[in-house]
């Protein structure tokens, strides 16, 4: 375990607590692959406090190899989606919402416009939907993919939560539940 890293990660996670029970579970989802199995969860339930106008929010994450972690990261601390707007959005479209992060952020940063989630993958559906409800946000949730033609068509899934991929028309590889389960 590298110390510098652990010593920002305390520093990140206490400045962002909730409560110190969120801290530890916290830290817990952070070093979760270092646990003993017994001790490991699928996924774990966290709120964190944010400056406004994110404020407080609860956080369904999961235990999937840092894949949550990063994109808590990015959307959160990193602020990825932080840009100025001559005007505040009336409609956002989230492609490909994953597990609602950027949803949350986008919710709570324009308050009044109108938001849509599309995401293909099921069991990042059920997070999605999870997480929306855990902030109360009122968002049209499309289990679905998006691409440039209307029609059926096959995803290749990436060992992570993320960076799957819609494949040419010419592969034969299909998006069943079974696959997309984990």
């Amino acid at each position: 375990m590298n110390p510098l890293w652990l010593a920002r990660n305390l520093a990140r996670s206490w400045a962002n607590r909730s409560s110190v029970s969120d801290f530890a579970r916290r830290m817990a989802w952070i070093y979760s692959a270092k646990l003993p199995r017994f001790a490991r969860r699928h996924h774990w339930d966290i709120a964190f406090r944010y400056p406004a106008p994110i404020g407080e929010i609860r956080l369904r994450v999961r235990d999937n190899s840092g894949a949550d972690a990063f994109i808590h990261s990015e959307v959160f601390e990193q602020e990825a989606y932080k840009f100025e707007q001559v005007t505040s959005p009336s409609t956002i479209l989230d492609l490909g919402a994953n597990a609602g992060y950027s949803t949350i952020y986008f919710s709570r940063t324009y308050p009044a416009a109108a938001v849509a989630c599309v995401e293909p993958i099921h069991a990042n559906v059920a997070v999605l939907s999870k997480n929306l409800e855990m902030n109360e946000v009122r968002a049209s949730v499309f289990e679905a993919a998006v691409d440039s033609m209307d029609g059926q068509l096959s995803m290749e899934l990436a060992s992570l939560d993320y960076g799957h991929r819609v494949l040419p028309p010419s592969s034969s590889a299909a998006l069943t539940a079974s696959s997309t389960e984990k």
